[in-house]
Parts: C-alpha cells; structure tokens; sequence
C-alpha cells in the first residue's frame, strides 16, 4: 500500500514514520497550498529531522500535479504507482519536465 497525505502539520519525517508504521511501503505528500505545480515553483528537496529510520520511499507533489493523481486514482482503482530512485546525489531533485511528462501520459479525467 502507498498512501497519500496532505498538509504540513508535521513534519514530512513524522508523517513517513506513521505511515511505515502503519504498514505503507511508500508515501506521497501533496502541497495543501492551492495552485501549486512544477511548472510555477521551484523544486526542492524534502528534509528529514536527523533520524535514519524511515526506510519508506517519500514523495511530494505540488498541488495541481498531487489533483491530477488524485484524479487518476478515482477514475481508475486498480492504479499502481511506481517510486524509483533515480542517479545522482542525494537530495537531487528529478528534473521537472520529467515530472511533467509522467503527467502528460495520464488519461485526461476532467
């Protein structure tokens, strides 16, 4: 199961840990600010606290790109999401009209 969180009342670390420990084997974190995306802000990379115990991949999205997943999962239940890590240094985050592709390709659920 990956799950899908929203808000920034914890920090992201915090929300990865409960959804470890609830049995998640992966999280994405969606902006809760309206009218974000990857083609109006910066990217960045998420932080952690100094702790190395989450073993979960993390995720964050923007909020106009984390609707159109959110979109895709209702119009289609059986949707798999699939999280890789890709080269390069730590905390590097995947260029974005790799993003931007990867959202071209879902069907338009408008």
């Amino acid at each position: 199961m990956t799950s899908t969180v929203t808000g920034f009342s914890c920090l992201v670390a915090e929300k990865g840990r409960n959804l470890q420990s609830q049995g998640a084997v992966g999280g994405i974190v969606l902006d809760n600010v309206p009218g974000t995306s990857t083609a109006g802000n910066p990217l960045f990379a998420m932080s952690g606290d100094g702790n190395d115990d989450i073993t979960i991949p993390m995720l964050f999205l923007f909020s106009v790109d984390g609707k159109t997943l959110l979109r895709a999962m209702v119009a289609k239940e059986d949707l798999e999401v699939t999280m890789a890590e890709v080269e390069g240094e730590p905390g590097q985050s995947c260029p974005t009209n790799d993003i931007r592709t990867m959202f071209a390709n879902l069907p338009n659920m408008t």
